[in-house]
């Protein structure tokens, strides 16, 4: 999901913190927002979804 992207992107491990972002980037609108909310907020903060039942999922 995009809220487990999030909080991989935040991660110590700079090869994961990497492949969360690309993959938050290639989800459409919710992920490069989510993406670009990173930097302003804390992970608790990061609005997920703006949609109304949107809801990415990826598997590693």
């Amino acid at each position: 999901s995009i809220k487990m992207l999030v909080t991989l992107c935040q991660s110590d491990n700079e090869e994961i913190r990497k492949v969360a972002s690309e993959t938050l980037l290639s989800l459409g609108e919710d992920g490069r927002l989510a993406y670009e909310q990173l930097d302003k907020f804390p992970r608790e903060f990061v609005k997920v979804g703006s949609r109304r039942g949107t809801e990415a999922a990826t598997a590693f």
